[in-house]
């Protein structure tokens, strides 16, 4: 049996859900570790841990995280306290409103790494159609050309030369929006062919990805726009024929890194009997489809991709069903050096989080997706903490002239630590974690406080 949860609808699924705290972060162990030689022996220091933070919401019930950038800026969208679904930005350790330009339905699906969000929205109560927007230095401003139609259009990714993509005219056309330029329609419908076309991701060399709805047997077939031409993915030379191919044939791209590697879902394409009549989350890297595997049930979807190849999205497991809405037995997942993780074996038991969907992770490894927090469905961003990824949130947090103090404790904490002084190491942690607290509600928000204490308590030997 197979199951779409498509992230990049139309329409997103408004949940009625409870409200929770905005922020909560909890420490996850990673399963690494790194050997400190001393002149005593070798002491077992933690190499890496990371923190999950539940995003919050825009005052509502539910929230969905859809892209991030390398500095760790997360879109997405929520719920609000009226039960609209409005885009938002996460940064800084809160979530921003961007609005709906007076309407009451906006989302967002991609960000690039000035800040810059694309989306959609609906600026007639929720109703008719929808315009694909771009979200710059605080202002929703709706795409050229795109904006004078009647048809609906949605944005879903922009690249950091500002390059924008996505489906129009009811999403039968992919185009791709250059600044300077204008509308390229990369993707047509081709009459008793195919009826629906749109680009899910570009990447910075301006090769964009996405899929065609085609008729002929029907299915999806995935496909890639590079250099002005148009390439079905897999190619006829490594999959039937998109015209006449059997029943039950599909492949949709939903992501592109910088190296040219594509990710996304396929069914019908591999023939071994261990994944017939499955759905499989794709890497497509030099020609070559690979299967990625599942986490034990039938399918699984790749939605994000960074430069390094790292992969996230979901898999079909044999273990317990989600909660409704989801109602499936799935978990986020994270593909790496060939093997597929389940991002809740990372979790303590006792986290309250059972992670269903991953869909985006940039080059610092960081991952954001969705998931149920104690039963209701949240947006997380999943983060590895170092010393260097902790230095860098106190200079992003702090601009009131505090930083240069917190991090040279931070400093010193690490240096400590390499020689092996355990004690002096965390006795530097805990001198940082006073002076955060001592800036909380000043030069610090509560809640940026609060992800630096519990970041420097994840450090802690």
């Amino acid at each position: 049996m197979q199951i779409k949860i498509q992230i990049r609808q139309l329409i997103p699924v408004k949940r009625s859900l409870s409200l929770v705290p905005a922020l909560v972060r909890t420490t996850v162990a990673f399963v690494l570790s790194i050997l400190l030689l001393v002149s005593s022996g070798v002491v077992t220091a933690k190499a890496g841990t990371s923190t999950i933070t539940d995003l919050g919401t825009l005052g509502g019930s539910s929230s969905t995280a859809t892209a991030i950038n390398n500095s760790g800026q997360v879109a997405g969208y929520s719920t609000t306290a009226n039960g609209n679904t409005h885009a938002f930005l996460y940064s800084g350790g809160s979530m921003t409103d961007l609005g709906a330009l007076g309407g009451q339905l906006s989302v967002a699906y991609g960000i690039n790494d000035s800040g810059q969000l694309v989306g959609y929205v609906a600026m007639v109560n929720g109703s008719g159609p929808t315009y694909a927007f771009l979200y710059s230095d605080g202002i929703m401003t709706l795409i050229s050309t795109l904006a004078e139609s009647s048809f609906s259009s949605e944005a879903t990714a922009i690249n950091n030369s500002g390059q924008i993509v996505g489906g129009s005219v009811n999403n039968t056309v992919a185009f791709l929006y250059t600044p300077g330029t204008g509308i390229t329609n990369i993707a047509t419908p081709v009459p008793g062919y195919s009826v629906a076309n749109v680009a899910t991701a570009i990447n910075n060399s301006g090769q964009v990805v996405g899929y065609s709805q085609i008729t002929a047997y029907p299915g999806e077939a995935a496909f890639l726009y590079s250099n002005g031409s148009l390439t079905y993915l897999p190619t006829p030379a490594q999959a039937p024929s998109l015209v006449g191919a059997p029943a039950g044939f599909q492949a949709i791209a939903y992501g592109i890194n910088n190296n040219s590697q594509v990710i996304g879902s396929i069914a019908g394409y591999f023939t071994s009997t261990s994944l017939a009549n499955t759905t499989q989350a794709f890497l497509y890297s030099d020609g070559s489809m690979t299967a990625l595997g599942t986490l034990g049930g039938p399918d699984s979807v790749a939605y994000g991709i960074n430069d390094s190849g790292q992969v996230v999205g979901y898999s079909w497991t044999t273990g317990p069903i989600a909660p409704p809405p989801v109602s499936a037995p799935i978990d986020a997942f994270l593909y790496s050096n060939g093997t597929m993780i389940d991002l809740n074996s990372l979790l303590p038991a006792n986290s309250g989080w059972r992670l269903t969907e991953a869909t985006a992770i940039n080059n610092s490894g960081q991952i954001v997706g969705q998931g149920f927090y104690n039963g209701e469905l949240h947006a997380f961003l999943l983060t590895q903490v170092t010393f260097a990824s902790l230095i860098n949130l106190v200079n992003e947090f702090d601009t009131n002239g505090n930083a240069a103090g917190m991090v040279a404790k931070l400093e010193a904490a690490e240096s400590s630590f390499a020689r092996g002084n355990i004690q002096s190491g965390d006795n530097q942690l805990n001198a940082f974690i006073n002076q955060v607290s001592a800036q909380s509600g000043k030069s610090l928000t509560a809640a940026q406080a609060a992800i630096l204490i519990q970041d420097a308590k994840a450090l802690m030997m």
